[in-house]
């Protein structure tokens, strides 16, 4: 999917290791490592340096946000940013299509799809939970999310090392092309008419966990084939977004042993 420009969220959370000025940004988009995020001057992606920012933004899956510069003078505390601003990511994205085909080609597939994590301990907890519960991949968006910062890699206490992670532009497509290759897509919600315990979590699962604040967007868990709740008997109406995983994760892969003991870890 083409790379986007849009305008900068005044909710949205900075992300990573912040590089500015053009010689410097370029660099960090022409390297070897993943970005985050650009925020640039609209009046510099005018510019013939502007396209050559989109085309590398673009093969690095990078959004490119366009910013007053007042907003920039905020990001580098007033330092001379040249008109752009760069977020190195803290670790490498993964492949889609290399994560989607390991996933397929293991013994139980099962992938962590999240939509709209805005807390990175919230995201390096679920990354930690992953690796933990079997699964073979986490895919998060690339816009209103957070991405693989210092704080992530941290939370996930490592973790970041054994679970690839993947961007994609747009969810609703990845369900579907998910779908194709025979994964089925269980949503979390509370608007969930089933307990994940009395649904078949032993075939190829995509498992979607919402966002702190919104939670799942609704064509999302229309593109699902499952949406689940969790059971409650105290006075709450949800759990926290990395919990919530914890527990679902964790379901799948108790129905998995119950087939399979030789999956668990002597």
């Amino acid at each position: 999917m083409e790379n986007q420009e849009i305008p900068e969220s005044p909710s949205e959370e900075k992300q990573g290791e912040l590089a500015w000025g053009r010689h410097v940004a370029l660099a960090a988009l022409e390297g070897e490592g993943s970005v985050n995020k650009v925020w640039a001057l609209r009046a510099l992606m005018d510019s013939p340096l502007g396209s050559k920012i989109r085309q590398l933004a673009k093969s690095k899956g990078a959004v490119v946000s366009l910013v007053e510069k007042v907003k920039l003078d905020q990001l580098t505390q007033g330092e001379n940013h040249q008109g752009i601003v760069v977020s190195a990511a803290a670790h490498q994205y993964a492949d889609l299509s290399e994560v989607i085909e390991a996933s397929k080609n293991s013994r139980h597939p099962l992938l962590l799809v999240l939509d709209g994590i805005e807390d990175p301990h919230n995201l390096g907890a679920l990354i930690r939970t992953a690796v933990g519960a079997g699964a073979q991949g986490v895919i998060i968006p690339q816009r209103r999310a957070v991405g693989l910062t210092g704080i992530v890699e941290k939370s996930s206490a490592g973790s970041l090392d054994r679970m690839p992670v993947a961007r994609v532009g747009n969810l609703n497509e990845l369900l579907k092309k998910l779908q194709k290759e025979g994964f089925w897509i269980v949503a979390a919600d509370s608007s969930g008419k089933s307990f994940p315990y009395t649904v078949d979590l032993t075939v190829p699962v995509a498992l979607v966990i919402g966002g702190e604040g919104g939670g799942i967007s609704r064509l999302v868990l229309d593109n699902s084939d499952f949406v689940v709740r969790l059971p409650m008997v105290g006075d709450l109406e949800s759990l926290n977004a990395s919990v919530a995983g914890g527990v679902l994760m964790y379901e799948i892969l108790r129905q998995r042993l119950a087939q399979d003991p030789s999956m668990a870890r002597e």
